[in-house]
């Protein structure tokens, strides 16, 4: 072979081997942007640099950041709005109980008094019927000793008594009752919100004049109740009927209905301006009745 020819080969070699080289090049060049582009496609900024990618640039990387930080607000928001509901549920939860333990408390608190108010008319009731008996033991008492004594001596005093009568002068024939029995009044109270204000004025003994207005409201009008205990100068309400006219402090009225209902109770009364109370001797309950001025 000679030099020229030499020379030729191994430039045909070289441009062979570069040729190849290239095509080689471009072939990794490739694989090298296709797991780049997967690298990006995923996402992560350290496997593209790892592959010999560009990073991404400032505005795709403000864009996720973005995103994700609506996400956030968007996740923060709900959680605050959950806080929230639950929050006012248990505000309402805790005001309904504490609703409801303020309306048992009462609902004992009133079962208390009217436990209470029935004991006191018992004990008021077998006191009366103790007062009575011995009233009436006292009287067989002083009838007995008026038979033991001698029989002179109420002769004696027959006669003394005659003389005497025949002595003085007849007096006048009582003039005849013109109306009912006039009842006083012992005592006034009010105006107050509630008949049960004025239980220590009627405690006291005697008829009781309580100025009210139902359940401290004005706009209803002033009313009035008189009540006495039937053991402490109210035993005559006892007697009164729908129909009867009665005298009050000097003042006449009509009874025009009656009621039992429960002591300590309440009943449908409250259009009546006038009314007359007392309990019956059981002290379980109690007579109302609606009064009409004449």
């Amino acid at each position: 072979m000679s030099r020229l020819g030499w020379a030729s080969d191994r430039l045909r070699g070289r441009r062979v081997t570069m040729i190849t080289a290239r095509r080689f090049g471009a072939f990794m060049l490739g694989v090298a942007m296709l797991i780049g582009c997967g690298a990006a496609a995923w996402g992560t900024v350290e496997n593209s640099a790892a592959w010999g990618v560009d990073e991404p640039s400032n505005g795709t990387v403000q864009r996720t950041v973005g995103m994700t930080a609506k996400q956030g607000d968007a996740t923060t928001m709900a959680k605050v709005r959950v806080a929230a509901r639950q929050s006012e549920e248990k505000r309402i939860a805790d005001e309904t109980a504490e609703l409801k333990a303020g309306l048992e408390q009462a609902n004992a608190q009133a079962e208390a008094n009217h436990q209470a108010r029935q004991a006191q008319a018992r004990e008021n009731a077998e006191k009366a019927k103790l007062e009575q008996a011995q009233s009436q033991s006292q009287a067989q008492a002083q009838e007995k000793q008026k038979q033991a004594q001698p029989q002179t001596q109420v002769q004696q005093a027959q006669a003394q008594t005659q003389t005497q009568t025949q002595a003085q002068p007849a007096p006048a024939p009582a003039p005849a009752p013109s109306g009912p029995v006039d009842h006083p009044i012992a005592r006034v109270c009010g105006p107050v919100s509630q008949p049960a204000d004025c239980q220590g004025a009627i405690d006291q003994g005697g008829l009781v004049q309580s100025n009210y207005y139902p359940f401290g409201y004005q706009s209803l009008g002033l009313h009035t109740i008189f009540a006495a205990h039937n053991n402490r100068g109210g035993a005559w309400i006892l007697n009164v009927n729908v129909g009867d006219v009665i005298s009050i402090g000097g003042v006449r009225y009509r009874a025009t209905n009656r009621q039992t209902v429960m002591s300590g109770g309440y009943a449908d009364v409250i259009t009546s301006m006038i009314l007359l109370q007392t309990c019956d001797w059981s002290g379980g309950t109690a007579q109302l009745i609606t009064l009409e001025r004449l």
